[in-house]
């Protein structure tokens, strides 16, 4: 799933899910090429965290991986 919400992500994090899988976008850019092309790389670099249950993060400074459930 891809996700420009901020309470899904807290949502899903506070569960205690490990699916499904979340990209969370939190970036300021509202150019869509730019988005598709940050997550495309961050699907490319994190497949197997994706894979297995985690919240990926997009923002502004880059990417950040945290596996499901989060604890």
């Amino acid at each position: 799933m891809i996700s420009h919400d901020q309470d899904f992500t807290a949502i899903l994090a506070l569960s205690g899910a490990t699916q499904p899988s979340l990209i969370n976008l939190r970036v300021s850019s509202v150019d869509a090429s730019r988005i598709a092309s940050l997550i495309v790389g961050a699907t490319r670099a994190a497949e197997a965290d994706l894979r297995s249950g985690a919240i990926v993060t997009i923002d502004d400074a880059g990417v950040r991986v945290h596996r499901l459930p989060i604890e």
